[in-house]
């Protein structure tokens, strides 16, 4: 099945609702970052695909904070928000830096310097977490890695 914009170039949206899993389709200019990811298996990622994951592997997102500071808003990343098998990006050029509203498990995290991520009380779970900006930690949530903290970095 082919799922396309009817102006080539030009993006049309998706709001996943729920956790899909999909085959045997051929995307191309698909927005999908309103909802959930959507995993497609034996599929064509044709171009500009946002918050659709062809691979089965976790990718790399980037948050740019467009929207809030809700770290679970799909709108505020490039992909979409990271799932448990994506790594995450918190970019110090963001219109503003993310705060978690909810429990988050990621593969691996890196924050650039002059970024900051807020936990906010809620448990943070990945493998590999790269610091050079700051952590906040408002509370006794637990963080099950300890980040590898680079020159001028801080967890507060």
């Amino acid at each position: 099945m082919q799922l396309r914009s009817t102006t080539n170039g030009t993006s049309w949206q998706l709001n996943n609702v729920s956790t899909n899993n999909v085959t045997f389709v051929d995307v191309q200019d698909s927005d999908a970052r309103l909802g959930q990811t959507i995993f497609a298996s034996n599929s064509t990622d044709v171009s500009n695909n946002r918050n659709w994951n062809f691979s089965g592997a976790g990718l790399v997102k980037t948050w740019w904070g467009g929207t809030s500071t809700n770290w679970s808003t799909g709108a505020n990343w490039d992909q979409g928000t990271p799932t448990a098998a994506d790594s995450a990006l918190i970019v110090s050029t963001a219109a503003v830096m993310p705060t978690l509203t909810s429990a988050v498990t990621i593969s691996s995290l890196t924050i650039n310097s002059a970024a900051t991520l807020t936990l906010n009380g809620y448990n943070f779970t990945l493998s590999s977490f790269t610091n050079s900006g700051s952590v906040v930690i408002m509370g006794t949530e637990p963080v099950t890695t300890a980040p590898n903290n680079l020159a001028y970095s801080s967890v507060t």
